[in-house]
């Protein structure tokens, strides 16, 4: 239909030359127009590409803890996915039900082992003089 416009218009313009030349640069700014675009929208793709890829290492780190590498290096491809998700699930729920962590447990640990080892050796010095004692009385 632009066609038929064009070509009436042609015909003002008195020669077939010159519509030639008013189309083909019609068609040459469409190119333009189009060429521009695709070019933006690849731009655009890329860096949503960009974005999608960075935005999987950080789930693969938040969800697994391992880096892409190291998650490259681990892929096997006989292990299904839905399974796989289902199992990590399983574990993380246990995990999660082992309570919150003590984070003084190694202090504690420490004066309690610090306090066992000094009544042990206490004991022995009262068993030594218990056995002492026990030989007087004899």
């Amino acid at each position: 239909m632009n066609h038929d416009i064009n070509v009436e218009k042609s015909k003002g313009c008195g020669t077939k030359k010159a519509y030639d030349l008013e189309r083909r640069e019609e068609v040459l700014n469409k190119l333009n127009q189009l060429a521009g675009r695709k070019y933006r929208t690849g731009s655009q793709t890329g860096k949503n590409s960009i974005l999608n890829l960075k935005n999987l290492k950080n789930k693969i780190w938040d969800e697994f803890e391992i880096s892409y590498q190291e998650a490259v290096e681990l892929r096997d491809d006989d292990i299904s996915i839905s399974s796989a998700i289902k199992e990590n699930r399983e574990i993380k729920s246990k995990i999660k039900s082992l309570g919150d962590i003590n984070i003084s447990a190694i202090k504690e640990y420490d004066e309690v082992k610090t306090r066992y080892e000094f009544l042990k050796e206490q004991r022995k010095g009262y068993t030594a003089i218990h056995i002492t004692v026990g030989r007087y009385h004899r």
